[in-house]
């Protein structure tokens, strides 16, 4: 899943312990610094190696912080895609289900109509869990498993509004990340990227 491969992404920034660019060996380098200067704090050459045990730390603290906010931003925009995507799927569901009917109507085949149908569901659960039930007119109803309504007489329109760039205190629930919304109504699920 997209939470997944950002949890490894972030994971591959700090570092594991036996890496010396780590997180935790750089801390631990600042460490002994620390120790070794307080032990001898008149000599500059150790003053100067915790001084630059330091700037290490803090440039790994700087690399980790830019490489989230990249990851922040390269989720945002696929989340962007994803809805975009869904809200086409959805679209031709509902264009379909009023093919299927006239067709159903009259003396046509909805056999490749219902595999078109079958493939833009396809498209769409892997992104969001749905289920799918035919009614006895022959349209196909699609909810997310929460229970909303995705495809009925209509299709549902998926809200998201990408940030182009997101900063460490943007949060959603402050109204400066957009969350999904369905049909302009707050949404209570997540889209897998």
């Amino acid at each position: 899943s997209g939470e997944a491969a950002f949890l490894r992404r972030t994971e591959d920034l700090i570092g594991l312990p036996s890496d010396e660019n780590s997180l935790s060996a750089r801390l631990f380098e600042f460490e002994a610094r620390l120790v070794a200067a307080a032990n001898s704090p008149s000599d500059e050459v150790l003053l100067g190696a915790t001084v630059n045990a330091a700037e290490r730390l803090a440039r790994g603290f700087r690399e980790i912080s830019d490489g989230i906010q990249t990851e922040r931003e390269r989720a945002d925009t696929a989340i962007g895609a994803a809805v975009t995507l869904i809200n086409q799927s959805l679209a031709g569901i509902a264009d379909l289900n009023d093919r299927i009917a006239s067709v159903a109507a009259g003396s046509g085949d909805a056999a490749a109509l219902l595999d078109a149908q079958a493939r833009l569901v396809a498209q769409v659960a892997p992104l969001i869990p749905v289920a799918t039930r035919r009614t006895d007119a022959g349209r196909l109803q699609v909810f997310s498993t929460g229970g909303d309504i995705l495809v009925d007489r209509r299709a549902a329109v998926l809200g998201f509004q990408p940030t182009p760039a997101i900063d460490p205190t943007m949060e959603l629930g402050a109204s400066i990340l957009s969350g999904l919304t369905i049909d302009g109504r707050d949404s209570p699920f997540s889209i897998n990227r």
